[in-house]
Parts: C-alpha cells; sequence; structure tokens
C-alpha cells in the first residue's frame, strides 16, 4: 500500500475491495469541497461524490451479506453430510447447490473454506470456474493443495 487513502488498490479475502477511507463525508475531510479548492460551488459534482459512497456502501453490504450467506450454507451443508460417505449424494445437497448457484463470487469463499477445513468442495469449484487444476492429483490432500495453488495464482486467496 502506498498510503492511506490509496488502500483501496488492496484487496481483502472477501475478493472485496476495502474503501475505509471513501466512508460518506470523507470529501469534505479531504478539502475537496473547501472554500480553497473550487468545488464548494458544483453540486453536481457532490452528487456524484454521494452516489459513489452510496454505491461503495452497497458494495460492503452486498459482501457482507454472501459471506453470511455462505457460512450459513456451508454449515447446513457440513451438518447435513457428515456421515454420508457418497461425493455425488454430498454434492446434491440443496445448501451445495446453492453455494453453486452464488457463482464466481463464491469462490474465494469456498477456497477460504478449504484452506481452514479441507472438505469436498471441488465438484462446487468445478462447477463453477469450468477450470480442474487437480487432474492428476491422486489424493484428498493432492486435490486440495492443488485448488489451492490455483485460488493463490489467481489471486483469490494469499
Amino acid at each position: 500500500m502506498r498510503n492511506t487513502k490509496d488502500s483501496f488498490h488492496a484487496r481483502n479475502n472477501l475478493g472485496v475491495t476495502p474503501l475505509p477511507q471513501l466512508r460518506r463525508g470523507n470529501c469534505d475531510d479531504w478539502g475537496v469541497f473547501s472554500d480553497k479548492s473550487g468545488f464548494k460551488d458544483w453540486p453536481e459534482l457532490r452528487q456524484t461524490a454521494k452516489d459513489c459512497n452510496d454505491w461503495i456502501e452497497g458494495t460492503c453490504r452486498a459482501a457482507v451479506g454472501r459471506l453470511h450467506e455462505f457460512t450459513k450454507l456451508a454449515r447446513e451443508w457440513q451438518q447435513d453430510t457428515m456421515f454420508m460417505s457418497s461425493i455425488t449424494q454430498m454434492a446434491i445437497h440443496p445448501s451445495y447447490q446453492r453455494i453453486i448457484g452464488m457463482g464466481q463470487p463464491a469462490v474465494p469463499l469456498i477456497l477460504k473454506e478449504l484452506q481452514q477445513n479441507p472438505s469436498y468442495w471441488f465438484w462446487a469449484l468445478g462447477a463453477i470456474t469450468g477450470q480442474n487444476p487437480a487432474e492428476k492429483a491422486g489424493t484428498f490432500d493432492e486435490v486440495v493443495e492443488a485448488w489451492l495453488k490455483w485460488g493463490r495464482a489467481k489471486g483469490y486467496i494469499r
């Protein structure tokens, strides 16, 4: 990170660009709309800044909502399938299917879960991404590591 105002160049582990410096009113804090800036009397610019802040706040709310939904569905899936031996039955579980339905935004969440609590997330990852980096893997651990390596290479996880 270059400085506080450039922290939007970093990404958090949800794949969402953190923008804490762009809270409502900070344009005034930076002096953008001060008497000295010359922009004080531009209501269009002020409205654009407000719209941008609203969009950022909405994006953050959406990311938190996705995380909450994913966590709830993942826990349901894990509890309901913990004694299943059929990977097919695990993959057609309604909660697992809803996670697949979340699409691309679920990929970093799945990879983070795979990193912290390895389980059979491979079907979901393959369905969402259309990729299979574990094609040559022979064991569960090798499949996990192949997906995590892929996730790191794509910037989804660290």
